[in-house]
């Protein structure tokens, strides 16, 4: 059990270091570490996971860190994964904060600043190519496509509100589907 708790601790610790962006843009970086490397989960597990963990409010990484720690380890391994994922990013949050935007100026400091979300946004791109593959070549339908691209829109081009579209989404898939 402390061999499972440690791999918990040292894998979702790496997770959060550089997990750019958090949330959604760590789920890349978990289905690596816990599918491909580990063997914890397989990837229709994970892609499974993952959509499940969008029916329930709340960080998906995180959800995502405590179900695969309660499956290596149980209850501790809840609590391993979860703590483990959060606390480089805090710690180093904490320590780095004054020092960067008191240095934002310098040519260094800015160009990392403005790198950065890039890295965030090639993460999330890799989760969607992630959660696409299994659902193109196992469970493809032309209907939730429409409207997950439906939502999309309305939610990234037209801007209407993000709670009212998901609503009008979920209502969608429960009676198309």
């Amino acid at each position: 059990m402390i061999e499972k708790l440690w791999y918990l601790l040292t894998s979702f610790s790496k997770i959060g270091l550089f997990g750019m962006a958090g949330g959604n843009s760590m789920i890349q970086l978990i289905q690596d570490e816990c599918v491909a490397n580990r063997g914890w989960i397989s990837a229709e597990e994970f892609a499974t996971i993952i959509g499940v963990n969008y029916l329930f409010p709340g960080l998906t990484a995180v959800k995502l860190s405590g179900f695969i720690g309660f499956k290596v380890a149980g209850l501790p391994g809840v609590i391993a994964s979860a703590v483990a994922l959060n606390l480089p990013g805090l710690m180093l949050s904490m320590i780095f904060y004054d020092f960067i935007t008191n240095r934002q100026h310098l040519p260094l400091v800015s160009k990392l600043l403005i790198g950065m979300p890039y890295a965030g946004i090639a993460l999330l791109a890799g989760v969607i190519v992630t959660l696409g593959k299994p659902l193109i070549e196992n469970n493809f339908s032309w209907t939730a496509l429409i409207l997950a691209i439906g939502l999309f829109v309305a939610i990234g081009i037209f801007r209407y509100s993000t709670f009212v579209s998901l609503g009008v989404f979920i209502l969608a898939c429960l009676m198309l589907l």
